[in-house]
């Protein structure tokens, strides 16, 4: 029975990692796929290595095209279905979208995520969780990423797949980030076994620093001594991505000199709209440390 369910599990890895050679073929070999996606990689500044490493692809349109050519390959169309690749409804599960790659630390396809090019939502969308993939503990990039994490000491958490692998390309090697939802205690807990006092990069407006309080707030659940957080925001409408693709890797190592603590954000957060001068004022903030 052990054997019957590593072989099922053999399969789904085989199954997943199909879907990533099609995936990228599109993008590479295809008038369409190098029009649309690699056109668009290409302009966000990656290279053709970049974009192989971190297996870059892109889904045709098209109800059931890739569905169809798995199942002349001979996969079967439960495991397909169980992957979240096909729909219930036998149709593609990713149409017309950039595809990324999610894999586990030891490097096999898990999942993918799916950026649409035009208007439309949702923008990302990321397949059906499964008994391997659970979006609360899985980061993005972290097989790559976690020998320069451990070699420079250093860890980076960055809000989506699109920084990770802007700041791949330009040198900065160390980043990893959530599935595209808000960072989970899992996340956090997970980070701190490579590194125990990640920086995280956040967009430097308004809702980046709502996500920094949020995200202080929530990791002091899992605090344990030694392991913390630093916040790093970036300049206003910026994200580490388009940072790094304008101004380079060395202004953007100097933004990352400038964080600030778990304790400052905490503090900022809970002064906010308080006048610490007056009385009233600080006695507003001790009810709500107390609280």
């Amino acid at each position: 029975e052990q054997l019957q369910e590593q072989q099922r599990q053999e399969s789904l890895y085989i199954v997943n990692q199909f879907a990533l050679d099609y995936y990228q073929n599109q993008l590479f070999s295809t008038d369409r796929g190098k029009s649309v996606g690699l056109s668009y990689f290409k302009k966000r500044g990656f290279t053709e290595e970049t974009i192989r490493k971190f297996g870059l692809g892109y889904a045709p349109p098209g109800k059931d095209v890739f569905t169809q050519v798995a199942l002349q390959k001979g996969y079967e169309k439960g495991l397909l279905k169980e992957l979240g690749l096909t729909t219930k409804y036998d149709s593609d599960f990713f149409r017309d979208r950039v595809m990324f790659t999610i894999r586990n630390l030891s490097g096999k396809v898990i999942a993918f995520g799916g950026r649409i090019l035009g208007a439309g939502e949702p923008k990302y969308l990321n397949s059906p969780e499964t008994e391997f993939f659970n979006k609360r503990n899985v980061l993005y990039g972290l097989h790559l990423t976690r020998e320069f994490i451990q070699k420079e000491n250093q860890a980076l958490l960055v809000e989506g797949y699109m920084d990770v692998v802007g700041l791949w390309d330009k040198g900065v090697q160390n980043a990893v980030a959530p599935m595209g939802t808000a960072v989970t205690e899992d996340q956090i807990s997970y980070l701190w076994r490579f590194n125990e006092n990640p920086i995280v990069c956040l967009d430097g407006d308004e809702a980046g620093q709502r996500a920094a309080s949020r995200l202080a707030h929530r990791v002091l659940g899992v605090l344990a001594p030694g392991r913390t957080l630093r916040f790093a925001l970036m300049p206003h409408g910026e994200d580490p991505d388009s940072f790094v693709e304008k101004h380079g890797k060395k202004a953007f190592m100097e933004l990352l000199t400038e964080t600030s603590t778990l304790e400052d954000v905490l503090w900022a957060d809970i002064a906010e709209g308080h006048d610490l001068q007056s009385g009233d004022g600080r006695a507003a903030v001790e009810d709500k440390i107390k609280h």
